[in-house]
């Protein structure tokens, strides 16, 4: 389905278009594995970048990707010209449809054995390094690629581009469990900033599963989680914590 008015230069190139029903069973599972045994940054990214049809579930932060998505990999985003450094090189870069039309946003990843907070010497909650060095990254690639976002467009193909938002993954929910403070903490930086979301690996798992178990293309994913998980009456939340490693 495409938004009204559409035309073909406001869709990313077909060659990036990800189908998020393009994986299977043992995709899931060895993500899941990766997860609960808090896989290095590396190996997550090692994963996910062969695996983009899970990784496309990102879009779901934002409310968008319903009809299409598009990833690409690490792209290399450097005006003609500039010669001061590299550019700027996320992770990935993202492009979801709803009936609104294309959402663009950058992708950093980190690892699910990250820590998000720490308490400071006077018992004060504040950001990791980990946490605040994502956090600074995509920063800067959010304003490297507005700034160049005429470029871009150039670049792609595609006049739909625009400022994009930004997504860091990183961490376990267990950690927030732990201490409400921490919780409040994400919250308040999820509500008041805009265009960044900080995201657990925990609701990132959430997204598939919530997104994708009742679709009749993926038919293995309910017989897939009742084997993870115990059949009681626990909350998405609890289910991903109650499986983390206890040195969480």
């Amino acid at each position: 389905m495409r938004f009204a008015n559409a035309i073909e230069g406001d869709y990313p190139p077909k060659e990036y278009r990800v189908d998020p029903h393009n994986f299977g069973e043992d995709d899931l599972a060895k993500l899941i594995f990766l997860i609960s045994k808090n896989a290095s940054e590396t190996e997550i990214d090692s994963f996910l970048r062969h695996n983009l049809s899970l990784l496309s579930f990102t879009s779901a932060f934002f409310r968008t990707g319903h009809h299409d998505s598009w990833i690409i990999k690490q792209p290399i985003i450097k005006p003609s010209g500039f010669v001061n450094g590299d550019g700027k090189i996320p992770d990935y870069l993202f492009a979801g449809e709803n009936s609104d039309g294309v959402t663009w946003w950058v992708v950093d990843l980190k690892s699910p054995r990250d820590r998000l907070y720490k308490e400071d010497k006077n018992g004060r909650i504040v950001e990791t390094a980990q946490l605040a060095s994502g956090i600074s990254q995509i920063k800067d690639y959010i304003g490297y690629c507005t700034e160049h976002q005429g470029y871009i467009r150039d670049a792609l193909g595609v006049r739909s581009f625009t400022s994009p938002f930004g997504v860091l993954i990183i961490g376990r929910e267990s950690e927030l469990k732990q201490d409400l403070r921490k919780q409040a903490y994400k919250a308040q930086f999820n509500n008041f900033t805009h265009n960044i979301q900080i995201r657990t690996f925990d609701s990132f798992l959430r997204q598939i599963e919530f997104y994708s178990r009742s679709s009749y293309k993926l038919p293995f994913l309910a017989k897939l989680y009742n084997s993870f998980f115990i059949k009681d009456e626990l909350s998405p939340w609890d289910r991903w914590c109650k499986y983390s490693p206890s040195k969480d």
